[in-house]
Parts: structure tokens; C-alpha cells; sequence
């Protein structure tokens, strides 16, 4: 009998479908919730990346929780070296495959009390 791996060709068995909220501000830290398949329980963590350009900016893994195997609560990265932009998103467990799924998140610049006047 044969086997092969084909995990590099059709991806890992979990997917992202959206974001929501799907935007939000440069400063991060907002609780977003993501919604995809297959993010079951177990001992490897999730992580959510944002790709910029050739580079991955990953949400702090400690912000993430497992609500069900479809839903995931997560806290934004701070994206003020980026700018404002729409990037990117995935999902991959641990150190697996990330995901050949994608969606998107707009990050906006929000503005800073220290530079505002009152």
C-alpha cells in the first residue's frame, strides 16, 4: 500500500471565511471574532496572521480563545509601523500549514489624544 502526503497541496483541514468587526483602527487591540471550520480543541495554540506586502504580522497568540470549532475571539495587532491598509488574513495552528483560505481586515488610522486638541 502507498500513501502520500498531500497536505502541501490541498491545505490543512481548517479554513477562515471573515472577520468581524472587519476593520479597525492602526492602534490594534480590539476584539475581533473569526469565523471559519475546523478550529477544534487541543494543546497547540491558534494564530491569526495578517500578510503585508512579502511580510506576516501576527495577533498576539495569548489574545486568542477558542469559542467553538467555527468561532475564534481574537485581539488585533498594533499596525502603526504599517500604516493604514487592507491586508490579508489567515489562520494556522501551531506550527502547521497556514491556511488557503483568506479573508480581509482594514486597519484606519484613529487618532491619538496626545496630538489632539480639546
Amino acid at each position: 500500500m502507498w500513501a502520500l502526503d498531500v497536505s502541501q497541496i490541498v491545505g490543512p483541514s481548517y479554513s477562515i471565511e471573515r472577520i468581524e468587526p472587519c476593520r479597525g483602527p492602526i492602534s490594534g487591540l480590539i476584539p475581533i471574532t473569526v469565523y471559519g471550520k475546523g478550529f477544534h480543541e487541543g494543546p497547540r495554540r491558534w494564530r491569526l496572521l495578517f500578510k503585508v506586502g512579502n511580510k506576516w504580522e501576527e495577533a498576539d497568540p495569548s489574545s486568542v480563545t477558542r469559542i467553538s470549532n467555527t468561532e475564534l475571539e481574537v485581539q488585533t495587532p498594533i499596525f502603526r509601523k504599517y500604516g493604514p491598509r487592507t491586508v490579508d488574513v489567515f489562520i494556522k495552528e501551531g506550527d502547521d500549514l497556514v491556511s488557503v483560505t483568506k479573508t480581509q481586515f482594514s486597519f484606519f488610522v484613529d487618532t491619538l489624544c496626545e496630538k489632539s486638541c480639546a
